[in-house]
């Protein structure tokens, strides 16, 4: 994706348009707890690790698991084949699926709860899909209060690509990684053009969204 593209963040609370580098503030100011809350990590997602063009902000109870927040991303941003997945946080590897071997134990399952696997300042990855691997960075930022489930707090805006007519682009040639509108797209390419879609995955192993 050679386009520079800078991206917003959306945040699911007041709907107000926010610069990545102003999110933690605003979503410290703009979520208010209630008497439901429970303690819970800010988790920031982002992709690629430099000048990311997609990033997420989500909180995610202490006492909720890896395969939680796994399913979390698979949900909203990867899932296209069932492709296994896993969380290297401290170069612990804990995997989506862990093949028995009573000889070598060096996979984890994704079992273990967050408030035992993470600690605010933290930085970790997350891998899917080990064929056309895409890779997130992952921070703890914060502990904070929130629902007793893993909440999307803010998500960035769709990124506005170009056609090479400068038009909006709609499509991109999982091929080449080239981005087309409606109007540039050529019929003879269908079997590479995939369309345009707000998450990491994009163009990659058939992903549609």
């Amino acid at each position: 994706m050679s386009q520079k593209i800078v991206t917003k963040g959306i945040c699911s609370h007041c709907k107000k348009l926010v610069t990545r580098v102003s999110a933690h503030k605003h979503i410290k100011a703009c979520f208010i707890e209630s008497e439901k809350s429970v303690s819970s990590y800010l988790i920031k997602a982002v992709w690629p690790h430099k000048n990311p063009i997609y990033w997420l902000y989500v909180a995610v109870p202490l006492k909720s698991t890896l395969s939680k927040l796994d399913d979390f991303f698979r949900e909203i941003w990867l899932e296209c084949c069932g492709h296994l997945s896993l969380f290297n946080i401290n170069n612990v590897l804990f995997s989506s699926y862990v093949e028995p071997n009573p000889y070598e134990r060096t996979l984890e399952l994704m079992t273990i709860k967050i408030e035992n696997a993470l600690s605010v300042g933290q930085k970790f990855a997350h891998e899917y899909d080990f064929g056309t691997t895409t890779e997130l960075l992952l921070e703890v930022v914060d502990l904070i209060k929130s629902e007793n489930k893993i909440q999307l707090l803010m998500r960035n805006e769709e990124p506005p690509f170009l056609c090479s007519c400068k038009a909006k682009a709609s499509y991109i040639d999982s091929n080449e990684y080239t981005y087309w509108c409606e109007d540039c797209k050529s019929d003879d390419d269908d079997t590479y053009n995939l369309p345009l879609v707000n998450s990491p995955r994009t163009g990659f192993c058939g992903y549609c969204g």
